[in-house]
């Protein structure tokens, strides 16, 4: 799977030697207003059709050289982008791209775990309204 934010590639589909994606996870909340009648025993939920979908995953990313790991660690908080449109592109088996876009995303936060070596790994969480086809 490929993730970019605004141009900027989180993941870009090559495990070895690139952006690997592990424990990807989607949630999706729906504002629910809750309506509390006095004197009544029923309680009367009300949809009001917002949805908030929060992104979780981490990146393995593998460097050739200890100088290259370090460089990445110091500068990446600042080539990061805040937000944008979040893009997931997913492969079918037979080749077909499947697309789906996080407009008005957000970089909640980004955690990097200890450093292994020339090995990497941050932790994102992406939080945006509605997962839709369309990047608009």
């Amino acid at each position: 799977m490929l993730v970019n934010i605004g141009g900027y590639k989180l993941v870009d589909g090559t495990p070895s030697g690139g952006l690997g994606l592990t424990g990807l996870r989607f949630s999706v909340r729906r504002k629910i207003q809750v309506v509390e009648p006095l004197r009544s025993e029923q309680a009367s939920p009300i949809n009001r059709a917002n949805k908030l979908t929060t992104c979780s995953f981490s990146v393995i990313r593998n460097f050739p050289t200890q100088d290259a790991a370090d460089v990445f660690l110091l500068m990446h908080e600042s080539d990061l982008p805040d937000s944008g449109v979040v893009t997931f592109i997913a492969l079918k088996s037979n080749g077909q791209k499947v697309l789906r876009y996080l407009t008005a995303g957000v970089i909640q936060s980004q955690d990097m775990t200890p450093q292994i070596g020339l090995t990497t790994v941050h932790s994102y969480t992406l939080v945006g309204g509605l997962m839709t086809t369309t990047p608009s």
